[in-house]
């Protein structure tokens, strides 16, 4: 607790990204979850860059399983820094939770409708037929993702839940 106290007192002083991710840390620490991705966030809104910023982001919000946040600052960290093993190793773990955890329907459900994106993907009457063809006919995967614009279209509906994927074979 002293040390949350001394880095709020130098966030007062002297912010900066570095000590923003560190009273974040303190927060993990304490399993204050979501008081420290507040923290890790502005961390990262002050130095887009910071991939220790980024890291502890994906951690906290894969702690609580967050999943589609924590790959994001994942994938961030690659942008940063490519060949990161931190964030692969992120990366690894968000996809195996993703593969072993069943989906919520109610918290896809809150995903797509807090995501105006994926909500207009959903309604789009082609992405419907798409959809159906493919729980019908999961080959037919290969050839939508080749369509540059449905591909990205699907990508956004596997990255809020609505698509589960399986791992590619090695």
């Amino acid at each position: 607790m002293a040390d949350i106290i001394i880095t709020t007192t130098t966030i007062i002083t002297s912010p900066s990204s570095q000590v923003w991710n560190n009273r974040a840390a303190c927060y993990q620490k304490l399993y204050e979850l979501r008081l420290g991705i507040k923290d890790s966030e502005k961390a990262v809104e002050l130095d887009p860059n910071y991939v220790k910023g980024w890291s502890r982001l994906g951690q906290m919000y894969y702690g609580v399983k967050d999943l589609v946040k924590a790959k994001r600052a994942f994938q961030r960290m690659q942008e940063i820094e490519p060949g990161n093993t931190d964030a692969q190793k992120g990366l690894d773990m968000v996809a195996t939770m993703e593969q072993t955890t069943p989906a919520d329907p109610n918290e896809v459900q809150r995903r797509v409708q807090n995501d105006p994106e994926a909500m207009s993907i959903m309604q789009d009457p082609q992405m419907q037929k798409v959809l159906q063809e493919l729980q019908s006919n999961p080959s037919s995967a290969q050839k939508w993702m080749a369509d540059p614009i449905v591909s990205r279209k699907l990508q956004k509906l596997i990255d809020v839940g609505v698509i589960r994927t399986s791992p590619a074979p090695p």
